[in-house]
């Protein structure tokens, strides 16, 4: 086979021995679909050419050949090696390289040493040229002679052919590509001037744009090795302009991977352009002149990465901070702000990289304008991020605080007084109050809320912002409480309230009433939601005492109510809220419930309380027995005083206010029996002489009249009150006497005037019902001695004389002188006459002057009495004068004689007899008339029958008026 002489318009024959080769190649694979070879001929007995007919291939429907991609690039190294002719040798080669490139294949075994390319082509071009047959492609021979010349060194060279290739042949489909691989060259060589140039050839006379935008790409590149870096940034722009999806964008994986290669190599003429800039100050002069920002993102992370890859780590931070300051509201800045997280971190600069968080979370957090812009798809990208930071912000400044917080002496024994030496310790504590709360509003409520919220309140607290940590704290207890420190947080929330109390001085002072108020709040709060946490009962219980303290008894009882309803409250706590529940009840006036509670106290067996809390038990039921209106069962309720708490202090007031209400109601066994115990059980109480006044009056109204005497007899003997004694004494005396028990009362009675002498008035009544009583009894003797106490008594004590005296005295003292007068009767006027006479005569002198005597005692009765025996004794005197003995040895006349003169003698005392009897007839006129006057009007009928019989019966209607 040869070729035929090279024309631009011959078809190679070389391609028809290629075809035939490939067929004959498919046919012998073990891959081919048939046995069948495929046979095209002609026939060979034609003598003329215009014997030759159209002929036609009959194809025939059948399955293709499954052949590896593999297979087929062996067999055209095989052909590659074996050819002799060169134009094989290179059309192969383009195959294989061709068929490489179009399938990604990059296995040795299946390329060919680019040397031996070079080599082959090389010798090939020379082959070619020497037989004088040209090759009918042999701008395609000059261009692979020119790569092949450059790749084994000859640069010079390699320019001249593609020079050539430009000159003879321009309109070669090569001539674009050779253009551009001479400036190319000129670059690889240094020869940026004439790289310039020819790539604004390149630009300018390439008929095709094809090789325009890397010819653009690399002119930037070659103005720049110029040191013309502003041009420079303007070709490079220019390239960057023709992909309009880099504009605005952070990246550019979506374009081919040779746009991404010159995109890249874009990039990094910009970054080795602003390779001395730290900040991306640059950055922003270039965007100035080309009128735009459109690539801001990319330009600076291209430079950000261009530090990277230097390690160049402060600058690369400093770059990504550039942007974020530049670029704030661009929603991907979180990204640049990230890439100088990561920087610092890699770079091992600790302080930047906190510094870089801090400011991400500043610029890019819940509270800045940033995070407002987002849309939700793009939250949930920044977020996390947030999350983390804050996380880690937060944690190393409540490090920092503890740090802080254990250096400082002063700080951790007075946590409440931030001095100027805790500046840090305060300022970390608030940075991790800050940071944790922003956390867990950038997170939202999630199962770390709660935790975080609750260090947040802890960093508060410590450093004295009680205010907030209890905001805070109680936003970790219910906001999620589900977490584990939900209950110590809202424990802690209330608690706090307690160093709110203490002043910077150190002194506790109350809470102000908001703040109380909101304390009361957070433990009904805190019990809410927690019933049954172990701090719940204790923080009620506190709760009741201060309502408790504060007079407030009706909150005190709902509280302290809840807390002994409690199973889990430990004991102390119990004990406490019962108090407070007792008590409480008590001031209410809620006694049975009060008693209940009092009850329940006592089982506690405090020793130092039993006593104080029985007495408060038995208080609680006293004070029912004083509210109930039943009276029965409110002496029944003072009774219980005294069955419950028999020691207490109130039981014998119980027990005395029970017998009062049984006297109330008339029940006198059961009011007796009542006071007979309290007496038996409390003789020592102050009551009790009252108790015995109650008794007395029981033992009366029950109609047991000797109990009762007996009681006063008691009353009288242990009394301190003489006047009630005295009374006391009397009276049981004349019960006594009432009840026919005379003897006991005699003897009562003359202790009684031995023992109250004082007592004017009832010992005249005692002396008088004494003097009554013999002489019932017929007991004279005992009766004068009386009678003549009396008198004496009376007597000597003139000055209290009164009428019931006066009366009483000058009875006695009348019927003293019955023994005188009969005394007087007794005397016989015997011979000598004179003598007897003398003696009875001064005998009647003496008694005449007692009778009238009695006169002092201004008795009318008894001066009646007086002035009638007085009468009575002349009466006497004469009629004994008459009857006197008569001398023996007298004549009849003698005697006759005799008795003239004793009726002469006689008629005188007869005459006085009548004049005495004459004073009480002469108080009759004055409305006066007792039985002595009467008495006298009888004698006077007698004495004088026809004078006073007469007025005798007048004076005896008189009588009957009087």
């Amino acid at each position: 086979m040869y070729f035929i002489k090279s024309t631009r318009n011959n078809v190679p024959r070389l391609y028809s021995w290629v075809l035939l080769l490939a067929v004959g190649m498919f046919s012998n694979t073990s891959y081919a679909a048939s046995d069948d070879p495929f046979i095209f001929e002609l026939k060979s007995d034609l003598e003329t050419i215009g014997d030759i007919k159209p002929s036609f291939i009959v194809y025939q429907d059948k399955p293709l050949p499954k052949v590896s991609i593999n297979y087929i690039l062996k067999r055209y190294i095989k052909l590659f090696e074996n050819a002799n002719s060169p134009n094989v040798k290179i059309d192969a080669l383009n195959r294989i390289n061709n068929l490489r490139e179009k399938y990604k294949l990059d296995s040795k075994k299946l390329t060919i040493d680019k040397v031996t390319q070079s080599q082959v082509v090389l010798d090939s071009y020379d082959r070619i040229v020497d037989s004088g047959v040209f090759y009918q492609r042999m701008d395609e021979l000059l261009y692979q002679t020119a790569k092949a010349t450059k790749f084994i060194g000859n640069s010079e060279e390699s320019i001249k052919r593609l020079k050539l290739l430009v000159g003879l042949y321009p309109k070669s489909d090569l001539v674009d590509e050779s253009m551009f691989r001479i400036a190319e060259t000129y670059f690889d060589l240094g020869m940026f001037d004439k790289a310039e140039a020819q790539y604004k050839k390149v630009l300018a006379f390439t008929k095709d744009s094809t090789f325009h935008h890397r010819a653009n790409f690399k002119l930037g590149w070659a103005v720049f090795r110029q040191d013309r870096f502003a041009d420079s940034a303007v070709h490079a722009s220019k390239v960057l302009d023709k992909y309009p999806e880099l504009r605005n964008a952070i990246g550019y994986d979506t374009l081919g991977l040779k746009d991404q290669d010159i995109v890249d190599d874009t990039f990094r003429l910009f970054s080795t352009m602003f390779s001395q800039d730290r900040s991306g100050e640059s950055i922003e002069v270039l965007q100035q002149s080309i009128g735009h920002k459109d690539y801001a993102y990319l330009l600076y992370d291209s430079l950000f990465r261009f530090h990277l890859r230097s390690e160049r780590f402060r600058d690369a931070g400093l770059v990504a901070r550039g942007f974020t300051d530049n670029y704030q509201m661009n929603f991907d800045a979180y990204r640049m702000a990230q890439n100088e997280i990561q920087t610092y971190r890699r770079g091992n600069f600790d302080i930047l990289e906190w510094e870089a968080k801090e400011n991400f979370v500043k610029n890019f957090g819940v509270h800045s304008p940033y995070w407002k812009t987002l849309e939700p798809s793009q939250l949930e990208i920044v977020r996390p991020l947030l999350v983390e930071a804050l996380d880690e912000l937060a944690h190393l400044y409540y490090v920092r605080m503890q740090t802080a917080y254990a250096k400082d002496s002063e700080v951790k024994s007075e946590p409440a007084e931030i001095s100027a030496k805790a500046s840090s310790y305060y300022v970390f504590g608030k940075q991790a109050a800050d940071y944790y709360e922003e956390l867990v509003l950038t997170r939202g409520q999630d199962r770390y809320s709660g935790e975080n919220l609750y260090l947040a309140a802890e960093a508060a607290y410590k450093i004295g912002d009680y205010r907030r940590a209890i905001s805070l704290y109680e936003r970790a207890a219910y906001e999620n409480v589900s977490h584990p420190k939900a209950v110590q947080a809202g424990y802690a929330s209330v608690l706090t309230y307690d160093d709110i109390k203490v002043s910077n001085s150190g002194n506790t002072q109350d809470l102000g009433p908001s703040d109380k108020l909101l304390r009361r709040e957070a433990i009904e709060r805190f019990a809410a939601h927690f019933p049954m946490a172990n701090q719940t009962a204790g923080l009620l219980n506190d709760l009741a005492n201060e309502y408790y303290r504060e007079l407030d008894y009706i909150n005190a009882v709902e509280v302290s109510s809840r807390v002994v309803q409690s199973r889990s409250a430990p004991a102390a706590i119990l004990y406490s809220s019962w108090l407070v529940n007792a008590h409480s009840h008590f001031e209410l006036e809620n006694y049975s419930l009060a008693e209940k509670a009092y009850q329940k106290l006592v089982t506690y067996n405090k020793k130092s309380d039993v006593e104080v809390l029985s007495e408060r038990l038995a208080a609680s039921v006293y004070k029912q027995a004083e509210k109930e209106s039943a009276i029965g069962k409110s002496a029944e309720l003072y009774l219980r005083v005294v069955d419950l708490v028999p020691d207490s202090s109130i039981a014998p007031t119980a027990l005395f206010d029970a017998s009062t209400q049984f006297l109330q109601i008339q029940n006198w066994p059961q009011s007796i029996a009542t006071l007979n115990v309290f007496q038996e059980r409390f003789p020592d109480s102050e009551l009790y002489e009252d108790a015995s006044d109650k008794l007395v009056y029981a033992y009366l109204e029950n109609e047991e009249p000797i109990p009762a005497a007996e009681k006063l007899v008691e009353i009288s003997n242990s009394t301190a009150d003489l006047a009630k004694a005295s009374n006391s004494l009397y009276r049981a005396a004349e019960i006594y006497l009432e009840n026919d028990f005379a003897y006991e009362a005699v003897g009562l009675l003359d202790g009684f005037v031995k023992r109250y002498p004082d007592q004017f008035e009832l010992n005249i009544e005692a002396y008088f019902q004494s003097i009554r009583y013999f002489d019932r009894r017929k007991e004279d003797s005992n009766a004068n001695k009386w009678r003549a106490a009396l008198v004496e008594y009376e007597q000597d004590r003139i000055s209290q004389r009164n009428g019931r005296s006066a009366y009483v005295a000058a009875n006695a003292a009348l019927r003293l002188l019955n023994k005188d007068i009969l005394q007087f009767e007794a005397i016989s006027l015997s011979l000598p006459l004179k003598k007897s006479l003398d003696q009875k005569t001064r005998n009647l002198k003496a008694l005449v002057a007692k009778l009238e005597s009695l006169a002092d005692y201004e008795v009318s009765e008894v001066i009646s009495a007086a002035t009638y025996k007085i009468g009575t004794i002349y009466r006497t005197l004469a009629q004994d004068i008459m009857s006197s003995e008569r001398p023996d040895k007298l004549t009849e006349l003698q005697l006759e004689q005799y008795d003239i003169l004793l009726e002469e003698q006689a008629y005188s005392f007869e005459e006085q007899a009548l004049e005495i009897y004459q004073i009480n007839l002469d108080k009759v006129p004055d409305g006066e008339y007792d039985r002595w006057i009467a008495a006298t009007y009888e004698v006077l009928a007698e004495m004088n029958p026809t004078e006073f019989e007469r007025k005798s019966k007048a004076i005896l209607h008189a009588d009957e008026y009087f």
